[in-house]
């Protein structure tokens, strides 16, 4: 039978080429949505007033509250937040202008009836957002839309596994860099990691609106814009929320450059916990900065035991890796930029006006950065305050009326 193993041949070679070209479909499908999911620049809340979700929106009775937040450890495991009024039928909108992933119907694993849309983050990260047990037939947007901030989806419910009409809303975010992304976004959201929402929508809100969700903070850190920046300090370098409650204790030499790490590292990236394994992650990564960066985080600058790291940070260290930051690009400016930062720049000059100066004082950080290992003596700054001058120095730097000219950096 000499024919045969040809044809077997053949048709294994044809085999193959199906697969190829079936595993290859994939990346430039998920690409093609790529393409087509729009940018956040902004997000508003998805139910009751879109500034102020304790508000009711125009036509409902009454706003919204928070009835149980998301915790990812424990017995009782929640990976979003849950708002409700305690009726159905309220409007939900969309966050943020987002691609619809999916829509499912039914008990869809407990969440019930549900939207999951994709936006892509001023950082090229995407971000998923998923609304939970939303009202039967109340759906109106499909699979494969393109949706605008505020844009209807659906109407509050109690399907799938729901004690009582409410939204569940959870965030889920995946680096630009993961394979994840080689896949349609209808399964990659799956295994994309839970983002608490009360941190994302603090950040994003327009800058100037009430934020109730800043309510939720401990009551140390609920003291209006200030503390928006100290959430975004946080979250930006994987430190502690329990920092929150210690606000105005002094910023500790680890935890300035754990913040570092946190900007310097990919998204997503795990901060090491102990001093010693953070210190050669943060060498090696410093050493791909530019020339002007890498001296704030040469080995005799920084601590070198767990208890140096322990100590309090100095203003001159603090505006020395800040500035070294900034030069590498790491304080991104935000979309609100000229905005944010004169409104940043009067909060500092109110709150930290001597840090202010620190920062702007002409050549100062140049001999910052030329100088020998910093101390970590007098003065100390505090985390608020350190959070303060990062906020501003990421919108952008600017000039309040009236005051001083920033210095600019070559």
């Amino acid at each position: 039978m000499p024919q045969i193993r040809p044809i077997r041949d053949l048709l294994s070679v044809a085999l193959a080429a199906g697969l190829f070209l079936a595993g290859s479909a994939i990346p430039a499908h998920a690409q093609g949505e790529l393409e087509k999911t729009p940018w956040a620049t902004t997000m508003v809340y998805p139910v009751g007033d879109p500034l102020d979700y304790g508000r009711p929106a125009p036509g409902e009775a009454s706003g919204f509250l928070l009835s149980r937040g998301v915790k990812t450890h424990g017995r009782r495991h929640h990976e979003g937040l849950d708002l409700t009024n305690r009726a159905s039928g309220g409007e939900v909108r969309a966050v943020a202008p987002g691609l619809v992933v999916t829509t499912r119907t039914g008990w869809s694993g407990g969440w019930g009836n549900m939207v999951v849309l994709a936006h892509r983050m001023p950082g090229g990260d995407l971000l998923f957002s998923l609304f939970a047990h939303l009202l039967p037939g109340s759906i109106s947007v499909r699979e494969g839309e393109v949706v605008a901030l505020g844009q209807p989806l659906g109407r509050i419910g109690s399907t799938g596994h729901s004690s009582g009409p409410h939204l569940h809303l959870e965030f889920r975010e995946l680096a630009s860099s993961k394979p994840l992304l080689e896949q349609p976004l209808a399964q990659a959201w799956m295994k994309a990691t839970i983002v608490d929402p009360l941190r994302m929508l603090s950040i994003m809100m327009p800058r100037g609106s009430s934020n109730p969700l800043l309510a939720a903070l401990p009551a140390a850190a609920r003291v209006g814009a200030r503390d928006e920046a100290l959430a975004a300090f946080v979250t930006r370098g994987g430190l502690s929320p329990a920092l929150l409650d210690h606000a105005d204790q002094a910023l500790t030499r680890g935890e300035l450059y754990r913040f570092a790490h946190g900007a310097l590292a990919r998204s997503g990236a795990r901060t090491p916990a102990r001093w010693s394994s953070l210190r050669p992650q943060l060498q090696k990564l410093s050493a791909r900065l530019p020339e002007s960066s890498r001296a704030a985080f040469a080995s005799a600058r920084m601590p070198r035991r767990e208890a140096d790291a322990g100590a309090a940070a100095s203003l001159e260290e603090v505006v020395t890796v800040f500035t070294a930051l900034e030069r590498a690009g790491k304080a991104a400016p935000s979309i609100h930029s000229v905005t944010a930062a004169a409104t940043q720049r009067e909060l500092v000059d109110e709150q930290f006006p001597h840090g202010l100066a620190a920062l702007e004082k002409s050549g100062a950080t140049a001999s910052f950065v030329a100088a020998g290992p910093v101390g970590a003596g007098p003065p100390s700054v505090s985390r608020r305050q350190a959070s303060l001058l990062w906020s501003y120095l990421e919108g952008g730097r600017s000039t309040a009326p009236g005051s001083a000219s920033a210095a600019t950096l070559p």
